[in-house]
């Protein structure tokens, strides 16, 4: 009878170990899923990144070529009111000479 509870106990604490051995392994493939995702992950990050700070350089090169463009606006406009005022003197000393 004793050898009997005994062996009983033995195979109730053999299915323990077996139970926490598969939790174990469900567990341990959980982790080792989740780290193939966190280095998924940190690869897309940096991908990301990569893209970001090429886009702000662009960013930067479009900008300064704005900057550049609105410059060279401005001295076309300065040039065209000099050769306008140039006109209107030409026009005034014409009208000054006739009469």
């Amino acid at each position: 009878l004793k050898a009997g509870e005994e062996n009983n106990k033995l195979k109730a604490s053999l299915q323990e170990l077996q139970d926490v051995k598969a939790v174990n392994l469900d567990v341990n493939r959980d982790l080792k899923m989740s780290k193939e995702d966190l280095n998924k992950m940190t690869k897309m990050k940096e991908a990301l990144t990569c893209q970001v700070e090429y886009q702000k350089r662009k960013m930067a090169e479009l900008e300064q070529e704005i900057s550049r463009m609105k410059e060279q606006e401005s001295l076309k406009d300065a040039r065209i009111d000099e050769l306008s005022a140039s006109i209107s003197k030409a026009a005034k000393d014409q009208e000054t000479s006739r009469a």
